[in-house]
């Protein structure tokens, strides 16, 4: 493997990139608007085990006793533990860079012209970004998937056609399951109907019911996640027009849909919660095809409680301890290594290539969170 002085140009322009986009994805720069959830809602945590694990218990907040000075402290019980593990996987990624472009960007880099010196500069980077970038995208879509699905995010290879049959979402790489032991009795079904009936369908009901179980357990809900199919269907209901022309005074129902900013101010004052669309759209790449995919499950809602939804486990990689010879290494988050190098691939021909890795996965506490399905009944 050859030297990187390539990368000599762009070696302070990447640390400096980089730090801007982790800024960026952390939602602290100006103009963002929404960080990643795994970014917002989980506390990243190192492991030396290379294993992730959660309890999985309906835990309800009992009240202390109010005791005299010098009496026994009364013992309250509590459910049994369970606890849920797993291997942390490797999430990884890579950009090329052939010799037609490599000739054009060091003839950029050797310009007089600082602003051609600075495309090459920009082209050398983006690679980098987009790898750190692509591994935040697989973490985001493993909560999505999971909230959605039961607890359950599936990566399985593209031409598994069983897998991906059963509703598996596609992956290149081997096949990997996660559950993170959602209970069954805090994944709830629809009652009446399903709600894309608007007629019959009843969501205040099912609402309703979600809501006195979070209330029997001391959760205190203050978000519903799901799809904007689902908010659609939810605005048009005979049920919700009938509620919040009640609470407005009025006879009968609203004679139109409402706004979601509308009907968020219903939630939040009988329910206290609000409503937030979760349809961010993910690409995967396959032989150089993207393919645009909605990892949020349909008709799918999940219920949070207020604060940290999890943890993002992370361990080392070898090669953050082991540096390969030949590479320039940059770490923009702990988590996360990004490694630039070329490669001959035959007598004539150089690659550049920019690595992204990660040892590491949101995992999420399922003790503070109710699911409700909207289209399909308990089994």
């Amino acid at each position: 493997m050859a030297d990187v002085n390539f990368y000599s140009f762009a070696e302070e322009e990447l640390k400096a990139t980089l730090l801007a986009n982790t800024v960026r994805i952390n939602g602290k720069l100006e103009g963002t608007v929404d960080p990643y959830v795994h970014v917002s809602k989980f506390m990243p945590v190192y492991t030396d085990s290379g294993e992730w694990e959660t309890f999985s218990t309906l835990d309800t907040r009992i009240m202390a006793d109010v005791i005299a000075l010098d009496s026994p402290f009364p013992i309250k019980t509590r459910p049994a533990v369970e606890l849920v593990k797993g291997k942390i996987e490797k999430i990884a990624t890579k950009r090329t860079m052939n010799e037609t472009e490599q000739t054009k960007i060091r003839r950029w880099l050797m310009s007089s012209d600082q602003r051609l010196v600075q495309r090459g500069i920009d082209r050398i980077v983006a690679d980098a970004v987009s790898c750190q970038n692509g591994i935040h995208e697989t973490w985001e879509a493993m909560v999505y998937q999971a909230l959605s699905n039961e607890g359950t995010a599936i990566f399985a290879p593209i031409d598994d056609t069983a897998a991906v049959a059963a509703g598996a979402k596609d992956n290149v790489g081997l096949g990997v399951r996660i559950n993170y032991g959602f209970l069954p009795e805090q994944m709830l079904n629809y009652g009446v109907a399903p709600w894309s009936d608007p007629t019959t369908s009843t969501p205040i009901d099912d609402i309703t019911r979600v809501i006195d179980m979070a209330n029997e357990q001391g959760i205190r809900i203050t978000e519903a996640n799901t799809n904007r199919a689902t908010i659609n269907r939810l605005l048009a209901s005979n049920q919700l027009k009938q509620a919040m022309a009640a609470a407005s005074g009025m006879v009968g129902a609203l004679a139109f849909n409402p706004t979601l900013t509308q009907a968020n101010a219903y939630f939040l004052s009988t329910f206290g919660f609000i409503w937030v669309i979760r349809d961010h759209r993910f690409i995967s790449q396959r032989d150089g095809k993207n393919t645009p995919q909605d990892m949020w499950t349909d008709g799918a809602i999940a219920f949070m409680a207020d604060g940290n939804w999890g943890d993002l486990v992370w361990t080392e990689c070898v090669e953050m301890y082991e540096p390969a010879d030949g590479y320039a290494y940059n770490r923009p988050e702990d988590p996360i290594l990004i490694g630039l190098y070329r490669e001959k691939l035959n007598s004539t021909s150089w690659m550049k290539i920019t690595e992204g890795q990660s040892i590491g996965m949101p995992v999420i506490n399922p003790a503070n969170i109710i699911t409700l399905d909207t289209l399909n009944p308990a089994a």
